[in-house]
């Protein structure tokens, strides 16, 4: 995976970044969608149940793909700081989620797949620099 990540920074230099941010978040809503429709399609679990099962399965994914691959974030004592804070976020986001994919599929009649993606993707954006510059934060090395 290292060496993925060398050969992304390579190319991508400045803005590597934000193609490590795209996989690893495309990672993590693969895991959501896929997940969704298994519980949805397969099982018949209604939509909203097996938005939040899906959620959490993909909470877990995103946490530790955004810590350690996007933000290559190696520290441990920040760790449980950054995990209660990502959580807030995501908690916010799972009711923005639920919010926006009922509006999507009740009020404007889309397919709860198409729905889901499209909440993913205005939630996706804002969430960049939330992580960035909030939650995986680096430190600042003082000059000596």
């Amino acid at each position: 995976m290292k060496d993925i990540l060398l050969i992304i920074d390579k190319i991508f230099g400045r803005y590597a970044v934000i193609v490590r941010y795209l996989f690893s978040g495309g990672t993590a809503f693969a895991t959501d969608i896929i997940l969704l429709y298994i519980l949805r399609e397969y099982f018949g679990v209604s939509v909203a149940i097996a938005v939040v099962i899906a959620f959490i399965f993909a909470f877990a994914v995103s946490f530790l793909m955004m810590k350690h691959v996007t933000f290559q974030d190696g520290s441990s004592g920040q760790t449980h700081k950054q995990l209660v804070a990502y959580f807030g976020v995501a908690i916010f986001n799972l009711f923005l989620n639920s919010f926006l994919v009922f509006l999507f599929i009740e009020k404007m009649d889309l397919w709860y797949i198409f729905s889901q993606v499209v909440a993913s993707l205005i939630i996706a954006v804002w969430n960049f620099f939330i992580y960035k510059y909030l939650i995986f934060i680096k430190p600042v090395l003082e000059a000596i």
